[in-house]
């Protein structure tokens, strides 16, 4: 999927992209996720489908304590 950057007049490229972030006091990293990349700028956006799959998946694992859930999204079933 491509997007417009009205802001730099270009289409996105596809690429992979690492996310890391924290969620209710756990740590997520996600390796080669699925992002449209502006080729000038850099800027990575996120589809619908690829946030809600971010958003299901960090739901199901909530554990709290001082962990690293790393998830590599090449892979078709993340098991959690």
């Amino acid at each position: 999927m491509r997007i417009q950057n009205h802001f730099l007049h270009t289409q996105t490229i596809d690429s992979l992209t690492t996310i890391a972030f924290e969620k209710k006091g756990v740590a997520f990293l996600f390796r080669h996720v699925p992002v449209m990349t502006c080729p000038i700028c850099g800027e990575e956006y996120l589809s619908e489908e690829i946030q809600d799959r971010l958003t299901d998946i960090t739901d199901r694992c909530l554990q709290p304590g001082l962990s690293v859930n790393v998830y590599d999204f090449s892979q078709s079933q993340i098991i959690a």
